[in-house]
């Protein structure tokens, strides 16, 4: 019961990590601030 219960308290974690796999380009990098998560692609030197 209780790794059911902390599976489900882990699935907004899991909803990001499908969509950074999923939506992110190649290369591109990704910040958590709080509640939200941010990605962005650095630049080449």
């Amino acid at each position: 019961m209780f790794g059911g219960l902390s599976i489900s308290m882990g699935v907004g974690d899991f909803y990001n990590v499908f969509n950074a796999l999923t939506q992110m380009p190649k290369g591109a990098r990704t910040y958590l601030h709080k509640f939200n998560s941010y990605w962005y692609i650095p630049d080449k030197k």
